[in-house]
């Protein structure tokens, strides 16, 4: 879960950026879901675009689209998060998702969780609008309200199913607002039109209940596609283009 963009918390995200890579970016499941983004990047928007990582946290899914040929910029609320990003050589800055850098840019990318940390989605939402170009892509990928896979893994462990309203950061509390597709889709509607959603993670747990799902992700990226399925999944990606 990357929730970087808790405007009021940004502390707690300061302490968390400290081994981030070992116990987030590391984990086989994560990797693969990126890759999935990314590949939904290239098709949606291809390379050499300008692309905006907002909540960019310690700058993965930026090192991994500048790769594929895109020119990024990264933001986040948590300055220890942009330091661990430049110094893995990502341009990033902090600022947070309220209010967007104003240079026109071609896509921007919220993934994991950062709309979770958003109490609203409206400034978000003005702020896509007024920076990206006509045609321009969001990519948005958000904790879901119903994880069934995440529930199933941690009821067979004799705990609690925890899709609740905050979630513990550096041992600090931080709000986390958990939201379907349906909900993105709803709160962009003004100036975007969906193009594409689909589940991660619908057919195996979430990356920190273990296991790394690997035998079953070539069938989870096909059923996280289906209509009903990809609102279950630990997180689904909404694809939105400007009109």
């Amino acid at each position: 879960m990357r929730v970087h963009m808790a405007t009021g918390f940004s502390h707690a995200f300061d302490r968390e950026a400290e081994g981030y890579a070992a116990r987030w970016n590391s984990r086989l499941r994560v990797r693969h879901w990126r890759a999935r983004i990314a590949a939904a990047a290239i098709v949606a928007m291809p390379p050499p675009a300008r692309v905006l990582d907002v909540g960019c946290g310690d700058g993965a899914d930026a090192k991994l689209l500048a790769a594929a040929g895109y020119d990024v910029q990264g933001i986040d609320v948590s300055p220890g998060m942009v330091a661990r990003a430049r110094a893995g050589g990502v341009r990033a800055e902090v600022a947070d998702a309220d209010h967007l850098p104003g240079d026109a840019c071609d896509l921007v990318l919220a993934n994991f969780g950062v709309v979770n940390c958003l109490p609203s989605l409206d400034g978000l939402a003005r702020g896509a609008g007024r920076v990206l170009r006509p045609g321009g892509v969001v990519m948005l990928v958000t904790m879901c309200r119903h994880a069934p896979m995440e529930s199933l893994s941690r009821v067979a462990r004799g705990r609690w199913p925890r899709r609740r309203g905050a979630a513990r950061v550096a041992g600090q509390w931080v709000p986390v607002y958990y939201r379907d597709p349906g909900e993105l889709i709803a709160a962009f509607s003004g100036a975007f039109d969906a193009e594409r959603v689909e589940g991660l993670g619908v057919l195996v747990p979430p990356p920190d209940e273990g296991g790394s799902g690997t035998r079953l992700a070539g069938l989870d990226a096909l059923v996280s596609r289906l209509p009903l399925a990809r609102r279950l999944g630990d997180h689904a990606l909404v694809v939105l283009r400007r009109r």
